[in-house]
């Protein structure tokens, strides 16, 4: 490797070292999703209500080696987003030219997105791993060569294992039928046993959850399903494209742009075409999804790989002089640019994470206000649990459920969820469900003065109120309920 390759590996092991000390240093707490994942993570299964298991083993793996802190939690993200950075610079230099590794490695290290996924630990990143790691074995597709059985069997097992992550890893072999249909079956590059090594490697790695979800009844596909939201179709084409233009946060406002060109240019290569098929599915199928429903940002990331190595290779070809005049010249600045504006952001988010706060920037509904003051809030109801002798806390609500659980780890309290209905559609209904059980003391927690209408219950009259600043101007008030459970 060149002194270049060398001097942009120190710079992404540098980087994970500052979000790691930053994640240590960090006075927010976890976010919902993060500590229902770690809650999976203490029982390892192949599957769970709502996802696939490999975020559950991830963390499993972090809280090993670092116990059961916010470091050991978090760990894998920032190293997650190191090996996905190295992939993504191996497919570039592999599909046009180291220098267009390179670029996109640096594309990489600073979006916004992986900036966020520096310190969060979500699906997405082991998902967006091992999707790279199939496109490492694919590449030789996009440049008309023929790739062997075993490279397909090994980008199936890739690919089995980003939907061990999360299902919307699919969309890789959906954009492989669109390319096959585009520009693969001119090329002959693939033929049955090639097909069939990748089918047979993706099953492999798959076939724990599948089993899974089989003896599970599918739980997870119709969670799936019901995330869609499709009853409730609305019909907005305006939603379609608020959801195209929220892609800017994902990679950054002039990236955006970038990565547009970079398509537009690229769809009358043959070796491009690739990429734009491997693209295509997850961006058109999520803003679908919006015209008929909601759509979170974060649900076509699966197109990512793809839309950076376009933009890395366009960038690598202007500043080789492969772009003529006036496109050059825009394109080279227009890189800069975007890569300053991505780098600011994303040291940015390094400075947040360790202040815990988004200073003079923080709109009134500061988002980081979701993970500010639990480990108070877990005081004071530790306090108030002990004082009264109760044994269990339930709440109505999932995400304090997921957070009341992690901060109160440890202890010798049950925390469940009030399921309404008996219908579980969560983790903590199906897993934690309140019960009522004859004389057991609990405390319900709530934001409201009066307590939750649940029979069996006789409230006690006594309350008490934690009140904690999570933004500038906004507290958090919970109140605690103490009642005696009477029948079951």
């Amino acid at each position: 490797m060149k002194t270049s390759d060398w001097l942009i590996i120190v710079a992404i092991l540098g980087l994970m070292a500052l979000r790691i000390a930053a994640i240590v240093v960090s006075p927010l707490g976890l976010d919902g999703e993060e500590a229902q994942y770690w809650l999976w993570s203490r029982t390892p299964d192949v599957g769970y209500f709502t996802k696939p298991p490999m975020i559950a083993w991830i963390i499993g793996l972090g809280t090993f080696f670092f116990g059961e802190t916010s470091l050991g939690v978090k760990v894998f993200a920032p190293i997650l987003q190191v090996i996905s950075a190295l992939l993504i610079m191996r497919i570039g230099r592999d599909a046009a030219s180291p220098s267009a590794g390179r670029i996109a490695a640096i594309l990489w290290m600073t979006l916004p997105a992986n900036a966020l996924a520096g310190f969060i630990i979500s699906t997405d990143s082991p998902m967006i791993v091992f999707i790279l790691g199939a496109l490492v074995m694919l590449t030789p597709l996009a440049k008309g060569r023929r790739i062997t059985p075993l490279a397909a069997a090994m980008a199936g097992l890739f690919t089995g294992l980003a939907m061990m992550s999360k299902y919307a890893a699919i969309y890789l072999p959906m954009g492989l039928f669109i390319w096959w249909l585009w520009q693969g079956r001119h090329d002959r590059t693939i033929g049955v046993t090639t097909v069939g090594a990748y089918a047979i490697g993706t099953v492999i790695s798959l076939f724990p959850n599948l089993v899974w979800n089989i003896n599970n009844g599918f739980v997870t596909i119709r969670h799936l399903s019901h995330n869609a939201n499709l009853e409730k179709s609305k019909y907005s084409i305006l939603s379609s494209i608020e959801f195209i233009i929220s892609q800017v946060a994902i990679v950054g406002p002039v990236v955006f742009i970038l990565v547009i060109i970079a398509i537009i240019r690229a769809r009358h290569d043959p070796s491009s075409r690739f990429w734009i098929a491997c693209f295509l599915p997850a961006i058109t199928v999520v803003t679908v999804q919006a015209f008929f429903s909601d759509a979170n940002i974060n649900w076509a990331i699966a197109s990512l790989p793809a839309a950076i190595i376009l933009t890395a290779v366009m960038l690598d070809g202007a500043w080789r002089d492969k772009l003529g005049g006036l496109m050059r010249r825009l394109v080279i600045v227009g890189g800069i640019i975007g890569i300053g504006v991505n780098t600011a952001l994303a040291t940015g988010m390094i400075i947040v994470i360790v202040v815990g706060s988004l200073g003079f920037a923080a709109p009134a509904s500061d988002p980081l206000r979701r993970l500010k003051a639990w480990d108070a809030h877990a005081a004071d109801l530790k306090s108030f649990t002990v004082s009264h002798h109760a044994t269990a806390i339930i709440t109505e609500r999932r995400g304090v459920a997921a957070k009341l659980i992690w901060e109160l780890r440890g202890q010798d309290f049950i925390v469940e969820l009030v399921d309404g209905d008996g219908i579980a559609v969560n983790y903590f209904e199906q897993h934690h469900p309140w019960r009522a059980l004859p004389q057991r003391k609990i405390i319900a927690v709530n934001e409201e003065s009066t307590p939750p209408q649940l029979a069996g219950v006789v409230w006690q009259g006594k309350n008490a109120i934690s009140s904690h600043q999570i933004s500038t101007a906004r507290q958090r008030r919970l109140v605690f309920h103490y009642g005696i459970e009477t029948r079951n």
